[in-house]
């Protein structure tokens, strides 16, 4: 066996490796976020965003006091 077909065999194997790994972590996080998010009063991220962005638009604006 040549050494660049050995080398690249490795390197398949490595990256098959690795993506496993990963894809064994993206599982794993979504059942725990299921989890998490059935059992417990997890807030609502974007709704909480939404309204931060309200707040700070209306500390913009000049009051119209006049």
């Amino acid at each position: 066996m040549s050494s660049k077909n050995h080398l690249a065999k490795t390197n398949s194997r490595e990256c098959d490796k690795h993506f496993n790994e990963y894809q064994v972590g993206f599982a794993l996080g979504n059942v725990v976020g299921m989890y998490l998010a059935q059992n417990y009063d997890v807030p609502n991220i974007s709704k909480k965003i939404e309204d931060i962005k309200r707040d700070v638009e209306a500390r913009k604006k000049p009051p119209n006091d006049k």
